[in-house]
């Protein structure tokens, strides 16, 4: 965990690059045309509205394929077999990530098939993936996240999560369902 938010260590890394390189990084930008000139690439991109193109001997996208797919210039670009295979053939997975809040963290006082443990679960049901958020925090509420990819994801909707998950969790901590607080959180 990082104080304050995962989103310093990207704002850390992007001081200290720009201390060496003034202006390297364009966070944010929308790339709509990459084109070789030598050994340098043209890159065209769209940010707040405005459209600005840099040239670089080093360019680093970091965007899904799916969506580099959609860049012009791309298909004329000096690219292995391999990775032009990966850019026009990888999908992109699905995933869901739920929030349940407890009135009691019950997985902490070891009740039902399970001892006292820290609130992780893996396995192949419906959950597939749990662990508690609130580790360390002051209260007696307690929160546990959901991570569920696939279909599981795909089919996955803020009204139906507690209705899939907390079956799961009364098959280990038995009673749990009586503490849940009626609110969950998707992304």
């Amino acid at each position: 965990r990082i104080s304050g938010g995962n989103s310093r260590l990207i704002d850390k890394l992007k001081m200290k690059l720009e201390l060496h390189n003034p202006g390297c990084l364009e966070l944010g930008a929308h790339v709509v045309r990459i084109t070789e000139h030598g050994y340098k690439l043209r890159v065209a991109f769209t940010q707040n509205g405005s459209t600005r193109e840099v040239v670089s001997g080093r360019v680093i996208c970091t965007i899904p394929f799916m969506v580099l797919r959609q860049v012009d210039g791309l298909d004329q670009l000096a690219l292995s077999p391999q990775k032009r295979a990966c850019i026009e053939k990888l999908e992109q997975g699905q995933n869901s990530k739920s929030m349940l809040e407890f009135s009691s963290r019950l997985w902490r006082h070891g009740k039902g098939k399970l001892p006292a443990y820290s609130g992780s679960l893996q396995g192949d049901f419906a959950s597939q993936d749990l662990w508690e958020t609130t580790r360390a925090q002051k209260g007696a509420h307690g929160v546990l996240t959901c991570f569920q990819g696939a279909d599981t994801a795909k089919k996955a909707s803020p009204l139906q999560v507690p209705a899939v998950i907390l079956p799961d969790l009364e098959k280990f901590l038995p009673g749990i369902g009586k503490l849940y607080v009626k609110a969950a959180v998707q992304n």
